[in-house]
């Protein structure tokens, strides 16, 4: 049975997950690689939005700025995962930010132009840049009930097992999760305050449900989180 959860668990993918070999280098042909260096800023709230991105390394961080400009996380895109898709359909400005949140992140830019075309003309592929939308809405859905329904300690043990889930790799029962977050970070993006994550976290590694360190996060047993 537990098996049967981890493969739930994990069922998520990614655009490029998705996306056969054929498929990405089309992409790969109609766009261009961009390298940006940790909190390098891609795009602003208010730029022109003409451009779809997907991660080939690493991690962008989603957002807006705050009272006093502070920063205020709304999602973390991971390896394969698109955003800034407003640009295909209809979107004129951007309504938020993106940044790098790693030390080295590459990005595929492709024009919403370019995009549009390749979906015309490739339905496999317009099925999956679909699906692939259909899946951070749900994701922004159960964010969003987490909010309004959930204590923090919930909201935090499930944005780990998200994560996990899009992040993750597997060794036996374990889920690895490296690079991971500080816990402001992951204060942010539950609306919880640093000290309720650091809290939370310590209360799992005590019972033998995490181990964690600057660098990496080690889920024991995911179906049991909790």
């Amino acid at each position: 049975m537990k098996n049967q959860g981890n493969v739930e668990e994990f069922s998520y993918q990614s655009l490029l997950d998705m996306l056969t070999e054929e498929e990405r280098k089309l992409f790969e042909t109609a766009g261009r690689e961009i390298e940006l260096s940790k909190n390098e800023v891609l795009y602003r709230e208010g730029n022109v939005s003409d451009r779809m991105f997907i991660v080939a390394e690493g991690r962008v961080k989603i957002g807006t700025y705050g009272d006093e400009n502070k920063e205020v996380l709304k999602n973390l895109i991971h390896k394969g995962e698109i955003f800034g898709e407003g640009a295909v359909f209809g979107e004129s400005r951007r309504r938020d930010f993106a940044a790098a949140m790693d030390d080295t992140v590459i990005v595929l830019e492709l024009k919403a132009a370019d995009v549009n075309a390749i979906m015309r003309n490739h339905p496999d592929i317009s099925f999956k840049i679909t699906s692939q939308i259909a899946q951070k809405l749900h994701s922004a859905e159960r964010r969003l009930e987490a909010l309004t329904f959930k204590n923090s300690r919930t909201r935090i043990i499930e944005f780990l097992k998200d994560t996990a889930r899009k992040q993750g790799r597997k060794v036996g029962y374990e889920t690895l999760l490296r690079p991971f977050l500080t816990h402001q970070d992951i204060g942010n993006l539950t609306t919880t305050s640093r000290q309720t994550v650091s809290s939370v976290l310590n209360e799992l590694k005590g019972a033998n449900q995490i181990y964690y360190d600057r660098h990496r996060l080690l889920i024991r047993d995911l179906s049991v989180l909790s």
